[in-house]
């Protein structure tokens, strides 16, 4: 059986130098090492021709935020179908403030011809980085509230895939405890910038889009103070499940992973259950007179001051935790209501001793074991 191309050549090239390279050989039953080798060859010229144009950042030499602009280094060379450009000289970009209480997202775009500017995004109190427009890369991108512009982020070389990165971020500039807010696209990461104590659940317009098994949400504090993440709450159809059912808290600087593991719960809503890829053991600290509750189940609870510890029958099922009493420390452990003990060895913990508490299973019988006395 003759060996043939199931392709036809003339409509992919129109060069007579690569057809006459293709078609010299005719019907053959074997071919050459030579002869396959011009063909790969051949093909491979042909590729190099009819490929997808990629437009891309050649050369970053850097960029800063001085004073109230962003300034772009000199010698960027960017491609934006197989056009070349540069910035000979440093570019300075002035940026002016949001309006007050609002925050946007701006971005930096390289045109096809060399020239470049800024494109503001829309004001409100959540920032959206606006679209590049076409023909266009983008440069960098920073936010600005009504008083301060961030940091441009630095964008890598070939950045295709660093937009389509950056476009899943969604800046929060938002204020105080937030019951419920509503969210209209795939965004993957919820950056918080403004002063929000707590946020407790979302509003998925999309949500066969916006909420797929498996798909993770990090959430970064970028905030100065602490951000609440409230455990199934608050009047969106999307909660979020906290570590041991409890609400957590996202220091300065700090990131959380939350994942959508299943679609409804009991209360008919989507669920995102947190998943920080780490061991998660937090530790407690008690000073007086403590009801526990969900925080601690899975903790290392220090005691440093005499204090009696009440177990309500709140706590969730298997509930356990370890106890450590510190230098002139005393617990006392106190039955809830409807609990009962199994504490074989008493309820109360002294000065550097330890003890646990478990739940058996979901009655309300709690196992103490450990150091203790009557």
């Amino acid at each position: 059986m003759a060996i043939t191309f199931p392709i036809n050549w003339v409509e992919k090239v129109n060069s007579p130098d690569l057809l006459a390279a293709l078609q010299q050989f005719g019907e053959k039953y074997y071919l050459s090492a030579e002869e396959i080798n011009l063909i790969f060859s051949s093909i491979n010229d042909i590729n190099s021709r009819i490929a997808p144009l990629r437009d891309e950042i050649l050369v970053q030499t850097g960029l800063a935020l001085v004073g109230n602009s962003i300034v772009l280094n000199s010698a960027w060379v960017w491609k934006i179908n197989e056009v070349i450009s540069t910035n000979e000289d440093e570019r300075s970009y002035p940026i002016t403030f949001s309006a007050s209480g609002k925050i946007r997202q701006d971005s930096v775009l390289l045109g096809q011809n060399g020239n470049s500017y800024v494109k503001r995004g829309v004001e409100g109190v959540i920032a959206i980085k606006p679209a590049p427009d076409p023909n266009t890369l983008e440069a960098t991108s920073f936010i600005v509230t009504d008083n301060s512009i961030g940091n441009p982020e630095i964008p890598g070389t070939g950045n295709v895939y660093v937009k389509k990165s950056y476009s899943s971020e969604l800046f929060f500039g938002l204020s105080g405890d937030v019951a419920s807010y509503t969210i209209a696209a795939n965004y993957g990461f919820y950056i918080f910038n403004g002063a929000c104590t707590s946020f407790a659940s979302l509003n998925l317009v999309n949500t066969a889009a916006d909420a797929y098994v498996g798909k993770q949400l990090g959430i970064k504090n970028n905030q100065t103070i602490p951000l609440t993440i409230k455990n199934s709450a608050g009047t969106g159809t999307t909660k979020f499940i906290g570590p041991n059912q409890a609400d957590y808290v996202i220091q300065p600087g700090e990131t959380a992973f939350f994942r959508f593991s299943y679609v409804g719960n009991a209360s008919g809503n989507y669920v995102f259950d947190f998943s920080n890829r780490q061991n998660y053991t937090p530790q407690k600290t008690i000073t007086g007179n403590t009801t526990l509750d969900k925080s601690y189940n899975g903790a290392f609870v220090k005691v440093k001051a005499n204090a009696t510890i009440t177990v309500p029958s709140t706590l969730q099922n298997e509930f356990d935790c370890v106890f450590r009493c510190f230098s002139g420390a005393t617990a006392t452990f106190v039955e809830g209501s409807s609990v009962s003990f199994d504490a074989h060895k008493g309820k109360i913990l002294e000065p550097f001793k330890l003890g646990t508490l478990l739940r058996d299973g979901s009655t309300n019988t709690f196992v103490l074991e450990g150091e203790l006395k009557t």
